[in-house]
Parts: structure tokens; sequence; C-alpha cells
């Protein structure tokens, strides 16, 4: 059973620039810019840099268009250049991208119930499981 609880919350802004901040931004940049880096020179021996360089025009499109489907043509020429296999561009870039899209849909879903949360009259609702005491 679920027991839902309310406090008040009187810096609704101040909890919504802590979400951007910390949970929403701070693990994804260490992904990319320690994680995955890392993990590139120690499997391959290639240059991050050069990689990230080597994919400028998938990234710029990417970004441009805010679609990682609309930049899937070029994301495969690039990696194709790059030197890899032809059957893997091919299965595992489109099975990426749509595994994306899944994770995209569960993130602003996610999102949109914080924020509303937030915005709730300057209250938070606080959900609790287990038994309710009577």
């Amino acid at each position: 059973m679920m027991t839902v609880m309310w406090r008040t919350n009187n810096s609704g802004t101040q909890t919504l620039k802590m979400y951007q901040l910390t949970p929403a931004s701070l693990p994804y940049s260490h992904q990319a810019c320690v994680v995955l880096p890392a993990a590139l020179w120690l499997l391959t021996r290639r240059n991050p840099w050069d990689t990230l360089c080597a994919f400028g025009p998938a990234l710029a499109l990417a970004f441009g268009t805010s679609s990682s489907s609309a930049a899937l043509g070029v994301t495969m020429q690039c990696a194709k250049d790059v030197g890899c296999e032809d059957a893997t561009v091919k299965f595992f870039l489109p099975l990426g991208t749509t595994c994306n899209m899944n994770g995209t849909a569960l993130y602003e879903a996610t999102t949109v119930l914080f924020i509303a949360q937030v915005r709730l009259e300057g209250c938070v609702r606080v959900f609790k499981w287990g038994r309710s005491r009577k």
C-alpha cells in the first residue's frame, strides 16, 4: 500500500535548479567525458579526440536536428570511414538509435512528473511504499 505525505516546499525553483544541475547533468557529463573516452582508448588504443572529430558531421546533424534518427545515415557513414565493419555498423547503429528513443521517452515522462510535483502549489509529494499505520 502506498502512503502519500505532503510537505511544504517554499523553493520549488531551487529544487528544479538542483535537479537540472546534479542528477540530470553530472552523471551524463562524467560518462561522456571520462568513462567512454577511457573505454575507447583501453579497448582499441584509438585517440578519443580523433574519433570525436571523425564523428563531427554526425554530431552536428544530431544536435542541429535534435534527432538521432535523422542523423543515422551520416553516423553510419562516419563509422565506416573510421574503420568499423559494414555488418557491425548496419546492425548496432539502428539498434542503438531505437534503444535511445525508448530511454528518451522514459526520461521525458519522469521529468514531466517531477516538474509537476515541484510546481504543485509549492508542495512536493513524498511517496512511501509499505504498510500504512492507522
